[in-house]
Parts: C-alpha cells; sequence; structure tokens
C-alpha cells in the first residue's frame, strides 16, 4: 500500500504540471516518508527485526532451522501482543497514512526550480481564497487522474460532470476567474450552487441558469425555473 501511494502521488504531481497555478508556476505535492521517525519508525524496525536469514537458513541443520522459527515466532508475538495491549498505538502505526507526509511547492514552469517560501504542509496563516485555491488546485489534478483526463483532448469521451457547492463563497473575483479557467482547461461539466448574487462571476462560462425557490414551509415545497443564458440575455 505504501509504494501504491508513493505512484498515486507521483501521478498526482504529474498532472499538476499541466495547471498553472500562477502565470509561471505549478503546483507540486511533496512526498516526505515516515517510516524511520518516531513511533513509526519504532514499528518498522520492529517488521524488520523479525524476519530470519533465508541463506542461513538453508544452510543450517534441522536443529538450528527449528531454533531460528522458535525466535522468529517468539519475535512475531512480541509484536501482535504490543499491538493488542496498546490501541492508540496499534491505529496509529498501523494507517499507511500516518507513513508518509504531504506538503505542496510551487515550482517555475521555465525551469522546475521551487519558489522561494512556498514549501507548506496545510493552509494555515493563508487567506480563505488561498486556502480555497490550493484546495480545487490538488482537488483537481486527483479529479485528473483519477479519471484520466488532461487539459488537452486526450480521453475526450470521458465522463467528467462535478458539482461545486458554494463554489465562490470564499473566494475573490480573481480566485473565482481562476477556479473556472482550471476546471474549464479539464473540460469538466459543471452545476455551480450558488446564490444569485454570485451568478455574475460564473455567466460567461454558464450555458443554463436552474433557479430554485421554496414556496412553502409547511409541508416543504420548492419550486424550479430553468434558463438558458441566451434566453436571458435576448
Amino acid at each position: 500500500k505504501l509504494n501504491a501511494h508513493r505512484e498515486n502521488i507521483t501521478n498526482i504531481t504529474q498532472a499538476l504540471r499541466a495547471l498553472s497555478y500562477t502565470h509561471d508556476t505549478y503546483l507540486e505535492v511533496v512526498l516526505e516518508d515516515q517510516s524511520r521517525k518516531g513511533r513509526i519508525g519504532e514499528f518498522y524496525q520492529l517488521l524488520r527485526s523479525w524476519d530470519y536469514d533465508r541463506a542461513a537458513f538453508l544452510a543450517a541443520t534441522e536443529t538450528q532451522q527449528a531454533d531460528i522459527m522458535r525466535e522468529t515466532v517468539h519475535k512475531i508475538g512480541a509484536i501482535i501482543r504490543r499491538l493488542d495491549e496498546n490501541e492508540f498505538w496499534r491505529k496509529e502505526v498501523t494507517d499507511v497514512r500516518n507513513w508518509l507526509n504531504f506538503k505542496t511547492q510551487q515550482r517555475y514552469q521555465r525551469d522546475e526550480s521551487p519558489v522561494a517560501g512556498s514549501l507548506l504542509d496545510g493552509t494555515g496563516g493563508k487567506s480563505g481564497g488561498e486556502q480555497a485555491k490550493l484546495t480545487y488546485t490538488v482537488l483537481a489534478a486527483a479529479l485528473a487522474y483519477q479519471f484520466n483526463i488532461s487539459s488537452d483532448h486526450r480521453n475526450a469521451r470521458s465522463f467528467r460532470f462535478i458539482v461545486v457547492d458554494e463554489a465562490f463563497s470564499k473566494l475573490d473575483p480573481e480566485n473565482s476567474e481562476y477556479l473556472l479557467n482550471l476546471l474549464s482547461s479539464l473540460h469538466f461539466q459543471m452545476l455551480i450552487i450558488t446564490p444569485g448574487i454570485s451568478v455574475p462571476k460564473g455567466e460567461q462560462r454558464m450555458s443554463h441558469l436552474i433557479f430554485v425557490q421554496k414556496t412553502q414551509e409547511n409541508p416543504p415545497h420548492s419550486s424550479a425555473w430553468i434558463y438558458s443564458i441566451k434566453e436571458l440575455n435576448g
């Protein structure tokens, strides 16, 4: 599983390279192996310590082989007992997600060199818009990888329908434009759920508007009206 996670991150980073984060940079996911640190490192060493030398085992006498197997079983038993006795430790060290740490790094498109001060292990200290931009970028790259799509027209018949709820609630106009450019570049078909006041932010990319209004409280009842942008502008 650990190798599979590494491969997935490599593929997501490749997808991110095709998406402009700023006019001259792209975003990269940086993977840090935690299997040599702290409690994870301790568990990793325990897993390695129980194994025996296959060549020495084959060269040993029958009695020596029995001793080797008894020692191996004893070591495995000690690991199992510890896992059973300490639930917190067991949950932490057996969750492969804790074996890896993830950060993001901006790199220049011209030479792939890192942007100074752009290595982040979270979104703390970022404004709401910057946090949303970072989240949307990584999410778009993950979707691009998951559905094998790209910013060109390869695999153009793939299913690309997504629902974006409150897309503009924490985004300033610049980041709203970035989000729409990002999703449009991957040729997603989007259903954007947003208050009416935010409609102008995405109107140029909309073909239809669906207005939903709650018309009755008890029993609850809502009505929907569908208009094409051409109708509204005509």
